[in-house]
């Protein structure tokens, strides 16, 4: 099993070498779109990067949340900057202020 769901397996799962060993547990023909996510071979690359990896990442300031007896606080950090993903908001690091992301191609 797994925490994600069947929406999400079936959009963001690549499966390869279905004609060997069959389609992965979570498939659904009804959820997998425009493009089914399995192959009956090898997975192209151009594949892993186009429906995987067709993001860029993008830069926030950092915070910090402190709960205090007085509430909550938020506590913006000028020094850092956090990397997260532009869809989800996820955090993917915190990094000095002066740190720069680079796109490798």
């Amino acid at each position: 099993m797994s925490r994600e769901t069947l929406e999400s397996l079936n959009a963001n799962t690549l499966i390869g070498f279905t004609d060997k060993r069959g389609r992965a547990w979570h498939y659904r023909e009804s959820l997998q779109g425009d493009e089914p996510n399995h192959y009956t071979g090898a997975i192209p690359v151009a594949d892993v990067r186009r429906r995987l990896f067709g993001w860029e990442p993008i830069e926030a300031v950092s915070a910090a949340i402190i709960i205090t007896d007085e509430g909550v606080q938020t506590i913006m950090d000028e020094t850092r900057k956090q990397i997260v993903h532009p869809d989800t908001g996820q955090v993917l690091g915190v990094f000095k202020s002066g740190y720069q992301y680079v796109l490798h191609s």
